[in-house]
């Protein structure tokens, strides 16, 4: 990775100069320093021609002639600046210059701070983007719903989130935040262990007869067991994109064997994390 918080924090203040609102990605201190955040205070205009200096721009005697491109509209500058950092921080995790990013662009450094005070509020969008767009409502009634078998279920749920998940910038900025300290890991876990991982434990409890979670709570332990099987299926992915190991072109029948090895597996290890806990 190139490049520093110190020189990131530099660039950004000469090219922009000024200080912004604290953006809304949370990073852990502890383990990478949170440099000040940074707002281009520009007007209209000279952001508009600003904005396009590296795309094919003139400049003579003060002032700018566009040689090139046509200037974006300002939401449609904004996406592709979200999609291009994606593609960016998969390929060189959080620590790319943004400068780097802007040149791929083929917009000026400052034109980006136009769009987004930090770069963590560059971050934030970026995880909208690759992963709250990408989660799909329908898992959590397809998991309640009790009318299908349970491995049915599962089956269909982990073959659908497979199939969004399986990205190459899905997978790779994933495991870059939590080498770096950004939230998008854990604030996605959170998400990932209300609203998979205990509602599995509950169907599961179900499926098999035992008490609802709301007369026995559920255990840690339980919830390794279904931790077990999501991670089981995310590593696929972890081969496919961070060790560039080769996997099953067609990933559906390899889901649905682990999920058969889960409720072969499970049922025993959930009774023994029950025993003695009845109501009461």
């Amino acid at each position: 990775m190139r490049g520093t918080w110190s020189n990131f924090r530099a660039e950004a203040i000469q090219a922009d100069g000024g200080a912004a609102q604290a953006p809304s990605v949370r990073i852990d201190r502890s383990r990478t320093m949170l440099p000040p955040t940074i707002t281009a205070r520009m007007t209209e205009d000279a952001f508009a021609e600003d904005d396009l200096a590296e795309e094919g721009v003139v400049r003579g005697r003060g002032r700018t002639a566009l040689a090139g491109r046509r200037r974006l509209p300002a939401a449609e500058r904004e996406r592709q600046i979200v999609a291009a950092a994606a593609r960016f921080f998969a390929e060189h995790g959080f620590g790319g210059q943004t400068r780097e990013l802007a040149r791929g662009i083929g917009i000026t450094h400052s034109a980006i701070f136009r769009y987004f005070p930090s770069k963590e509020a560059l971050i934030d969008r970026v995880y909208e983007h690759v992963y709250v767009s990408r989660w799909n409502p329908h898992w959590d009634r397809l998991l309640r719903n009790r009318a299908l078998p349970l491995e049915e279920r599962l089956v269909r749920l982990y073959q659908d989130y497979a199939e969004r998940i399986f990205d190459y910038e899905w997978v790779r900025i994933f495991v870059s935040a939590g080498l770096t300290g950004y939230d998008i890991a854990p604030r996605y876990l959170a998400v990932v262990r209300d609203s998979l991982i205990r509602p599995v434990c509950t169907e599961l409890r179900a499926h098999l007869g035992l008490p609802d979670p709301e007369t026995v709570p559920l255990t840690a332990r339980e919830e390794e067991t279904a931790w077990a099987l999501h991670g089981q299926i995310f590593y696929i992915a972890i081969r496919k994109f961070v060790y560039g190991w080769p996997v099953p072109a067609d990933t559906a029948p390899v889901i649905a064997d682990d999920v058969r090895m889960f409720l072969a597996g499970a049922p025993p290890v959930l009774r023994a994390c029950l025993e003695g806990q009845g109501p009461g």
